[in-house]
């Protein structure tokens, strides 16, 4: 796949209301990241965006949040739809 990946932050706000028992999500926590976007080139196909909390949950426990291109409101928000590059 045609995409890039960054190293990141992720900061969780400090005043953030978040579901309680979720230790990755604590108010004021940061977590080192991996973030992968793609595909960075022109064309209609869905662009997506991975973000990889490395152990998050131990050792080589990770968390990924996926993330796609999808369209707008019910029930069209649950299909991974194509869209232009963010960057072209």
């Amino acid at each position: 796949a045609n995409s890039a990946i960054f190293g990141a932050d992720l900061t969780i706000d400090a005043d953030a209301s978040v579901p309680g028992g979720v230790p990755l999500l604590q108010p004021g926590a940061t977590h080192r990241a991996v973030v992968q976007v793609g595909p960075d080139r022109p064309g209609s196909e869905p662009r997506w965006l991975n973000v990889k909390i490395p152990d998050a949950h131990g050792p080589d426990k990770d968390q990924d949040f996926l993330l796609a291109s999808s369209g707008d409101g019910a029930p069209m928000h649950h299909a991974v739809l194509p869209s232009d590059p963010v960057a072209a």
